[in-house]
């Protein structure tokens, strides 16, 4: 009986594998097994090399490396060219610009009075065309005749606007009664209407006895008439 219950103590005899054999030895063993190679499940597999698969994709292939070199030297041609064309255009083009000759037009005066010693002179334009417009004027006739002879004679010299309205209203600063004038437009004439509007009240003067050197009182209100009969 006690050999009996000594055999039956013992632990069971080691399996060839290194276990103990029975269930135990199941329960190391199937770890490796369910890894599927033959490590613990927290230490990841190492993968196995590619050897399936399109050989162009691969980056240490001869023709991704042929590839790759391409693309190099295209770019270092791109990049060469370019810097060969800046190198060239940039002189011809400051050449052509000349910017020394805007320099000097910039700093250059443009316009100068007739008379230096008088602070009271008509300036005029520096240049190799230059116009007198009132070199030889004396009265204001004659610089209407040298504007007419030099500008268009469509261009628009003397505008005016027609009352339509007069209202009657209570201005509250002056405290009175004011008046206010409802206008058009700006309506022009043109240098030459202008210009026989003043002949033909020129005439009309001369006509009278006034001439040249005569003083002539005229009492109108601000209107385009006062304004024709200033000039004549």
């Amino acid at each position: 009986m006690a050999d009996q219950q000594q055999q039956q103590q013992r632990p069971p005899p080691p399996t060839p594998g290194g276990g103990t054999g029975g269930r135990t030895a199941q329960q190391q063993t199937s770890p490796a097994v369910s890894n599927g190679a033959g490590q613990h499940p927290s230490v990841p597999a190492p993968k196995p090399p590619q050897t399936g698969g399109n050989a162009d994709e691969g980056p240490s292939t001869p023709l991704a490396i042929a590839r790759d070199a391409l693309h190099r030297t295209v770019a270092g041609l791109i990049m060469t060219v370019i810097a060969v064309c800046a190198v060239i255009v940039w002189p011809l083009d400051f050449i052509y610009s000349m910017p020394w000759q805007r320099v000097e037009r910039a700093r250059r005066p443009r316009a100068t009075r007739e008379n230096l010693a008088d602070h009271a002179s008509p300036y005029y334009r520096i240049g190799e065309h230059q116009v007198f417009y009132l070199q030889d004027v004396h009265i204001i006739p004659e610089a209407q005749k040298q504007a007419l002879a030099h500008l268009e004679p469509n261009k628009k010299a003397l505008g005016y606007r027609e009352i339509t309205e007069v209202r009657q209203e209570y201005g509250e600063k002056e405290a009175k009664m004011l008046r206010k004038y409802i206008m058009t437009d700006y309506k022009w004439l043109t240098l030459a209407q202008v210009d026989e509007r003043i002949t033909t009240l020129e005439k009309a003067f001369r006509e009278l006895g006034v001439d040249y050197g005569h003083r002539v009182v005229i009492y109108a209100e601000t209107r385009i008439g006062r304004w024709r009969r200033f000039f004549a």
